[in-house]
């Protein structure tokens, strides 16, 4: 079973505009499509969503609708960073910033990225996480609402166990962006 901290410490890898070391002994997980990612992916309006923030400290909550960004994908599986949409990305404000790597939001300090987002993983019904080659319709960036189990771990991190994911928004990037 693929615990909390583990997707945790795997999405903590990604450094700032950069990717996980890559270790040509480690194997990333068979990705095959899975029917439970694709069904979770929804176009249906989830409701009023709160932030990532109040999430955060309402943890736990058996059932809510949270808002943010997606900021870092886990490879192999359904699981992603969502950050807190009062934090601009990088160039979010300033177009001409020029940052080839916005959803890494390394204009900001890492204490306040950490404050401010939190995990968000896809589970089959025994509780291990989906394993994905990637999350239909989906990309960094994008922003959207998350249906779902708010948990708070004995470490204190939070993340989602979600059922149903709507995207609301993709912002309009430079064409010239090479995505991860």
């Amino acid at each position: 079973m693929m615990k909390n901290w583990m997707i945790t410490a795997l999405l903590a890898l990604v450094a700032c505009g950069g990717e996980a070391k890559k270790d040509e002994t480690a194997k990333t997980p068979e990705a095959k499509p899975v029917a439970g990612v694709a069904a979770a992916i929804v176009t249906t309006d989830l409701g009023t969503a709160m932030s990532v923030a109040e999430a955060m400290k309402g943890a736990p909550i058996d059932e809510a609708v949270v808002l943010g960004r997606i900021s870092k994908i886990v490879k192999g599986y359904a699981a992603f960073n969502l950050t807190d949409q009062a934090l601009e990305y990088c160039g979010e404000k300033i177009p001409e910033d020029d940052c080839k790597t916005p959803w890494d939001y390394c204009c900001i300090d890492s204490a306040t990225q950490t404050s401010n987002r939190l995990t968000v993983g896809i589970y089959d019904k025994d509780g291990n996480i989906l394993k994905a080659a990637d999350l239909p319709g989906l990309r960094l960036l994008d922003l959207v609402a998350i249906k779902g189990k708010v948990i708070k771990d004995e470490h204190g991190n939070v993340s989602i166990h979600a059922t149903s994911i709507q995207r609301r928004e993709r912002p309009k990037l430079p064409d010239d962006l090479r995505w991860p």
